[in-house]
């Protein structure tokens, strides 16, 4: 398996901890915007520094990760990046044990801490918030993938940027 695609290598993760920064510096306004309207208090940018913590231990440079244009979604839509962003960040439990598998003590793991620190009643706290709104469903459906979608290019950008760094032609 190539070292990048794998979180059992420190290159692995460092790609992972960049498609996420990327991702939530290119999220945050939508993101939070969503949450802090469903009474969810507002934690985006503290994840991004967390992560700009952790790539930079890991010696990457965060302005080289390429992003992609700024999204503009609308209130629903913003919904199912909600939805799927705060998902994803309940599975960090699980990669966090995985990484200790993994990797030896000194990893740097800023992002997991952060967002393990109110997982999985935040969890819980969004899924009732959005049963209890009145959103547009086939807008937040369309929001959700394109949530998938943009993690995907970003991961694409970020595997480009991180073989050209190393030298390796894509």
């Amino acid at each position: 398996m190539d070292d990048v695609a794998s979180l059992e290598t420190r290159r692995g993760y460092q790609a992972m901890l960049g498609v996420l920064h990327a991702a939530y510096t290119q999220l945050t306004p939508v993101l939070d915007g969503a949450l802090v309207a469903l009474g969810i208090p507002a934690r985006h940018k503290a994840l991004t520094s967390a992560l700009e913590t952790d790539l930079r231990a890991l010696g990457s440079s965060i302005d080289r990760l390429h992003l992609l244009d700024p999204v503009h979604w609308s209130a629903d839509e913003a919904l199912g990046a909600a939805y799927v962003m705060e998902g994803s960040a309940l599975g960090s439990q699980l990669l966090r044990k995985r990484l200790v598998e993994y990797h030896t003590a000194d990893i740097p793991h800023t992002y997991f801490d952060t967002v393990i620190a109110v997982q999985p009643q935040r969890w819980r706290d969004v899924v009732a918030a959005l049963n209890c709104v009145h959103a547009d469903r086939e807008a937040t459906l369309s929001g959700a993938l394109a949530t998938f979608t943009l993690l995907g290019n970003l991961a694409q950008n970020v595997a480009l940027t991180n073989a050209l760094a190393a030298g390796v032609s894509a």
